[in-house]
């Protein structure tokens, strides 16, 4: 009886252990989702500055196949010819969200990017996978490194089809 009680007693803490876990992740998820919304709101807001919050000091990114840069004042000088010359909507699809450590999380998101000339109208549609680790400065996420991979419509559809409910849409527009 005594074994069985242990037994019991030890069950009962992984599956509780289990809940928290589970719990954990999605308190994660859904902080990840917040920070993704007010980044869209940011990119789309016209103002190339707005974005500055959402990065590191010395985040890095690979952006549409360029040259790696890193830090904002880097950032900002490749961003502020597109804000210039464009309105621009987007939608995020979150696929994936992993904690790496208690600061750091992994994500992966497929975006739909669309660029509407500010002088003739005209419509850029661009798709990428963007693999990013993020991380938290108080209470708050920031991107440290970001690579993005472009896409054409057909695959960006299949990822979107093949990650089913696991991606979570988050989307705006200007």
């Amino acid at each position: 009886i005594g074994c069985a009680e242990k037994s019991g007693s030890s069950l009962e803490a992984a599956q509780v252990s289990k809940q928290e876990g589970s719990r954990s992740a999605q308190e994660l998820r859904g902080e990840i989702e917040q920070f993704l919304t007010g980044f869209l709101g940011a990119y789309m807001s016209g103002s190339v500055d707005s974005l500055e919050p959402f990065y590191s000091k010395d985040a890095l990114i690979w952006a549409d196949k360029r040259e790696p840069i890193r830090g904002w004042t880097a950032i900002r000088a490749l961003l502020v010819g597109g804000f210039e010359k464009y309105t621009m909507s987007a939608s995020a699809y979150l696929v994936d969200v992993r904690k790496l450590g208690n600061d750091v999380a992994f994500i992966q998101i497929l975006t739909e990017l669309k660029l509407t000339s500010k002088e003739d109208g005209t419509l850029i549609e661009k798709r990428f996978r963007d693999f990013a680790l993020l991380e938290r400065s108080g209470s708050s996420w920031r991107v440290a490194n970001d690579i993005d991979q472009p896409v054409s419509a057909e695959t960006f559809d299949a990822d979107v089809q093949a990650a089913g409910s696991a991606a979570n849409a988050l989307s705006g527009a200007l």
